[in-house]
This record gives structure tokens, C-alpha cells and sequence, in this order.
């Protein structure tokens, strides 16, 4: 099935369904026939499975996949006790819900080895929840009945017992996809494969949680790598290394709810590609990012990695945090745990030689605050709110590509990227700093930061600790309004001849401005020290604080 898309795979449950009434999935014909209890039927000679839930009552269903062990998928019925089990791992696997308040989770076992599949869930409406999850630990117990004996792939009775792999269930040189979507009321979609790392696969995943307010997480694993582990190219072409897709869309424009979405990446991408794509809607959207991504070439040196983000968060008043390096844990109260005394310091951002990190984050209308954090943080047990450590130093080598996009949109916009400092506009106590140069020269990092107020009173605010031989392009525009346009820059006392270098642009835009560029370090040394390639202000009305550090004559 690797040659198929998902929407071929979805028209073919489709067809058959068409063909076999008695698994009809078309939620007119459910409704005609009032079925209120939970179905499952394999279809296509086994190939496929089609879940349906009650259409009026609240659905409580568990999928168990085991495909590196028999391979196994057994679908329980939590409110009947019903259990379906088959000796299989099916092509596609369809669930429709209907309406209720449903819980659908679906629980990887083992390893996904050389296997194809395709999951797609339709919540119906309903407060529902939809979970994935590879977990070390757990599993269900052989039950006496196996309500799909007669069908394709039925496991004989009693059924088999499962157990969760000690390791997690990890996509081994497999193509696995799982598209969910929530529709109607306020739903809860989270994709938590923490214990399951990628080898030479293909995963992506999907959530849409349509209209009001919805809550998606994402939880990564620590390690995506671009080979399978083994060596064998699976039924995915990973020529190029792994690839981790994540869409994750709260309604769009269609969606009034206050959204929020929990984004946890504290990921080793070795010759693979991670990409996160966020669609808010069009009311107040909350994004929470728990950022350490380490992009490396391969073990054959080959293949660069890529790390990609990108934000819309449309209309009304909107927030995104992102801490740029975690101690540990995530920003959900639920599994956020606080370390005894100060941890040792995080590991920082990584960006190899060739390889390319990109933040980007749109704003729309409203009074948006996109704000981007490096330092050490680990979050309070309870809250789900992050704290920093100041007494702990970081060193973040960007030796590839690394690009922050940032546009506010209308409205009075807070945007701040502080690679340095907690907060504000002062560099003297800096606790962590980047690195853009390798110490064999063989790469020169390469910085480029484009922060945009566009309409309205904006704040911008860039931090930034640069040490070693690199390229920093660095551009502030207001916009229309009467913006605060704030730059900051530490060497840390260190000097390294010839670099870094620098090409500064702040553009004001129209209206009454504001400027406040803060040069020193250590409170002695102006920035003139570095080597300036190009400085440049712009603006029709300005104000400008701390300029005779770069020797400005602002007339």
C-alpha cells in the first residue's frame, strides 16, 4: 500500500462499505438503521478495518496495535467489554464515531516493521478525545470471546494477550499515517509517541478539531533517524532520511473557539526532516512550545536534517510561547514535573553544518504576543507554567541555517526573540549564548532573523549572544503605528577576529517611533568591537537610545 495515498485508501473503504450493507459507514445509513452499539467488520479480504461507534450515545473505544508480534490488532469496546481481535495489521483502518461525548485511543505495542497503514478518525459531534500513544508498559489481557470470529483475519479463541513493548512501539522503515478529525464542540486530540522514535519511516499526523474550543498536543520522541534500524529499506523510500509531518489545524478561519495547542520537541533529527504546521482559528489561540531540536547530517554525512515550524494563528488576541531549551518535561500540568534544587543545564538548540532550523509565526488580526525563549527552564509540577534558571550558562552551536520568520499582522503586537536574556532590553547577565562558527571552520552558521510589526503600536524586541566566525542578517520593521523597535547584542567579553559579522537593518515605518539599541557588554565594550558589515535605520520619525555605542548621528 506504500504506492497509495490516504485519500485512495479512504475511497476504497468507501467502495466497500458501499458493497457490503451490513458495515455500511456512511452516517445517513447508520442513523436509518439506529444502531447503538459499537461495530467492527474487516473488509477487502481482510486488508481493512471499519470501526463504528453509537451514533447517540458516548463511545469508549481502544485499539491495540501489535504488528511486530503475530501481527496482532484487537479493538475493545470499553463501555460493553466487547473485544474484537484479529491476526493482522490492516492497510487502513477507519473509525466513525457519531455523536457523544467519545474517547478513542489508540495504543501502539510494537515496533511498526516494513508496514504501511493508514487511520482515520471522525469524532463526530461531541466533547471528544482521541489519543495516541506508544507506551512502555501496559497492554490487555486474553478475553474468552472474540466477537470477529467468522471474519477476515479473525484471531481464534480465546484471544491473545498483548503486551506493550519495554521500549515503546517504534515506525521501523514503515509509512504510517493517522488523520483525526474532532468536528463539532470542544475537543481534545493529542499524538504522544514519546517512546517512539523513527527510523527510515514516514509519519504523519493529522488533527483537525474543526469548530470551538479544541486542545491538541503533540508530544515528539527524542530521536528521528534517517536509516532503519537494520539497514533494510521498508515499504518508505528514505533516500532522504525520515519524515515526521505534523498538521495540526483547531478549526481556521471557520473556528471561534479559544484554542490551544502543547508542542513538545526535544528531538535528535539525524538525516530526517521534522515539519509542524499550526492553524489557529479565529478566536483567542494559545501555543505552547517546548523546543530543544538538534538537527545533525546523517551517520554517512550525507543527508542534512530540517526542522521546520510555522504558526497561523488567524483573528482575535493570540499567544505563543516558545522555550527554545527545556531541563526536562512538557507544558501540560498533567505530566509537568519539577526536578529537586537547580538541574543541570538543558542541552541547548543544535543546527549542524547544512542543515536548517526555521520558526515562523503569523499573527493576523488582533493583539497577538509571539515570544521565543533561550535559556535553561524546566517547568512547575502542577502548573504547567515554565521557570528559569539564570545560574546555569548554554551553548547553542548554530552551525547551519537558521531563520526566524515573524509577522504580527494587525493589531498591537508583542514580538520578542530573546536567544540571551530572560526579558527586557539589557544584555549584562546573559545565560546563554550562540555559537555560529565550528571549530574546524568547515561550516559558518548563518543566522537570519526578519521580525515584522506590519499595522498598529507594535513592540519588537530581538536578544542575541553571538560567538565565533558566522553571518547574522538581522532586519526590525514597525510598519505602519507607533512601534518600539529594541535591539540587543552580548559578546560575552570574548572577541574573535573577524567575526561575527553583521547586517542590521531597523525600519520604524511611519508614525512616531521608538528605538532603544543596547551595544555593551560586560557594561564596557561597545559593539563597535564586532565587525559591522552593514547598519541601517529607516524610519520618518525616530527617537533613538544607546546609539553612540555604533557611532550613529541620528539627524
Amino acid at each position: 500500500m506504500n504506492s497509495k495515498s490516504y485519500s485512495h485508501a479512504r475511497a476504497r473503504l468507501r467502495r466497500a462499505a458501499a458493497a457490503a450493507p451490513h458495515v455500511r459507514c456512511f452516517a445517513e445509513d447508520l442513523e436509518a438503521r439506529r444502531l447503538f452499539a459499537v461495530t467492527v467488520q474487516s473488509i477487502n479480504g481482510g486488508d481493512d478495518l471499519v470501526i463504528t461507534g453509537d451514533l447517540t450515545k458516548s463511545d469508549n473505544i481502544t485499539i491495540y496495535a501489535d504488528p511486530d508480534n503475530g501481527p496482532h490488532t484487537i479493538v475493545k469496546d470499553n463501555v460493553t467489554g466487547k473485544v474484537w481481535a484479529y491476526d493482522a495489521t490492516f492497510d487502513s483502518i477507519d473509525i466513525t464515531t457519531g455523536g457523544g461525548n467519545d474517547k478513542v485511543a489508540f495504543v501502539v505495542l510494537s515496533d511498526y516493521f516494513n508496514v504501511a497503514q493508514a487511520v482515520d478518525a471522525e469524532l463526530g459531534t461531541g466533547q471528544d478525545t482521541f489519543t495516541l500513544s506508544c507506551p512502555s508498559s501496559g497492554g490487555i489481557a486474553s478475553v474468552g470471546t472474540n466477537a470477529a470470529t467468522g471474519q477476515a483475519g479473525a484471531s481464534p479463541t480465546p484471544t491473545p494477550a498483548l503486551f506493550a513493548a519495554s521500549d515503546g512501539g517504534d515506525f521501523n522503515g514503515s509509512d504510517v499515517s493517522f488523520n483525526v478529525n474532532g468536528e463539532a464542540n470542544n475537543d481534545t486530540i493529542t499524538f504522544d509517541i514519546r517512546k517512539g522514535l523513527l527510523y527510515g519511516s514516514r509519519l504523519q499526523l493529522t488533527a483537525d478539531g474543526s469548530t470551538e474550543s479544541d486542545t491538541i498536543n503533540l508530544w515528539l520522541p527524542d530521536h528521528v533517524y534517517a536509516t532503519s534500524n537494520g539497514g533494510e529499506e521498508g515499504v518508505y523510500n528514505a533516500d532522504d532520511g525520515s519524515q515526521l509531518i505534523a498538521n495540526l489545524n483547531t478549526g481556521g478561519c471557520g473556528s471561534t473557539g479559544q484554542d490551544v495547542v502543547n508542542i513538545s520537541a526535544p528531538v535528535h533529527i539525524d538525516g530526517s526532516t521534522v515539519e509542524i504546521d499550526v492553524e489557529g482559528g479565529v478566536g483567542k489561540d494559545v501555543v505552547n512550545c517546548d523546543l530543544a531540536p538538534q538537527t545533525e547530517r546523517d551517520g554517512s554525512d550525507t543527508i542534512p536534517s530540517e526542522f521546520k515550524l510555522d504558526v497561523n494563528t488567524y483573528g482575535a488576541n493570540d499567544k505563543m510561547t516558545a522555550y527554545m531549551d527545556y531541563s526536562g518535561g512538557t507544558l501540560v500540568a498533567s505530566t509537568s514535573v519539577k526536578p529537586a534544587g537547580n538541574p543541570a543545564p538543558g542541552r541547548g538548540i543544535i543546527n549542524d553544518g547544512g542543515c536548517l532550523q526555521h520558526y515562523g509565526f503569523s499573527g493576523g488580526t488582533g493583539d497577538d504576543s509571539c515570544k521565543f525563549f533561550c535559556g535553561v527552564f524546566d517547568v512547575i509540577s502542577g502548573s504547567g507554567k515554565a521557570t528559569r534558571y539564570t545560574n546555569a550558562q548554554v551553548s547553542n552551536p548554530l552551525f547551519g541555517a537558521t531563520e526566524f520568520d515573524i509577522h504580527g499582522g494587525s493589531g498591537k503586537d508583542t514580538l520578542v526573540i530573546d536567544l540571551d536574556t530572560p526579558s527586557g532590553t539589557t544584555v549584562d547577565n546573559a545565560d546563554s549564548f550562540i555559537q555560529i562558527f565550528n571549530f574546524d571552520e568547515t561550516f559558518l552558521g548563518t543566522i537570519n532573523i526578519q521580525i515584522n510589526g506590519d499595522s498598529d503600536n507594535d513592540r519588537l524586541e530581538t536578544d542575541l549572544n553571538p560567538y565565533g566566525i558566522g553571518i547574522i542578517d538581522w532586519v526590525e520593521n514597525g510598519g505602519t503605528g507607533n512601534d518600539q523597535l529594541i535591539m540587543a547584542s552580548n559578546m560575552l567579553g570574548i572577541v574573535i577576529p573577524n567575526g561575527p559579522s553583521f547586517a542590521v537593518q531597523m525600519n520604524g515605518g511611519t508614525g512616531s517611533d521608538e528605538w532603544d539599541v543596547d551595544g555593551l557588554y560586560n557594561n564596557s565594550v561597545p559593539i563597535a568591537s564586532l565587525v559591522v558589515n552593514q547598519i541601517s535605520l529607516e524610519t520618518e520619525h525616530n527617537e533613538l537610545e544607546g546609539a553612540a555605542a555604533y557611532g550613529f548621528d541620528n539627524t
